[in-house]
């Protein structure tokens, strides 16, 4: 015989031995997946799910997408894994499944070179670890007061004629330009 249907039950004690049984129903829970952007991907292991349920999530991304993360409520990251499992908490739950455009990276590999010796006095060396096209030397208000075509890994210039003071050398190889500093002393 049910004796009351209310979660809380006061109860007489009668003069002999009573066995009162409580019966408790689980509640379920709402899991919700989202996608953002929702052409980035999709996710996978929405349902109803039971406190305590451990939930296996996957987040698929389409082409041209790259998976990012998990998140909550209140943009909190859950996790970082693009396959994870999820302990369902006491309540209804949105994650989402975060995506984002997949971007190329172009290496480009500047050249390197050395300057000496530095400070320069009569003779300035340039060496590179590319072949150098042109070398250029910029005063400090960047106008151009020295121009060559290398074609070389290494140069050696006169440095006669330019005042004492700071300079800026710039190597132009196929791959790119470089700029380093430089001391013309007396």
């Amino acid at each position: 015989t049910v004796v009351s249907e209310d979660a809380t039950y006061t109860f007489t004690m009668p003069a002999a031995d009573v066995s009162l049984t409580a019966n408790f129903e689980a509640i379920d829970y709402n899991l919700s997946l989202l996608v953002e952007p929702i052409e980035g991907g999709s996710a996978a292991g929405e349902g109803v799910y039971n406190i305590g349920d451990v939930v296996n999530l996957s987040a698929t991304a389409h082409e041209g997408y790259q998976f990012v993360n998990w998140i909550g409520e209140g943009k909190i990251e859950i996790s970082k894994l693009e396959t994870f499992d999820y302990t369902m908490p006491a309540k209804d739950v949105t994650l989402t499944a975060v995506f984002a455009p997949k971007t190329s990276v172009l290496e480009i590999t500047q050249p390197n070179f050395v300057l000496y010796p530095n400070p320069a006095t009569t003779r300035l060396n340039v060496s590179s670890d590319s072949f150098m096209l042109e070398i250029q030397i910029l005063n400090i208000t960047g106008k151009v007061v020295y121009k060559a075509n290398v074609n070389h890994n290494e140069h050696s210039l006169s440095v006669f004629g330019l005042s004492p003071g700071m300079y800026i050398v710039k190597v132009f190889t196929e791959t790119g330009s470089m700029l380093k500093k430089v001391q013309i002393a007396d």
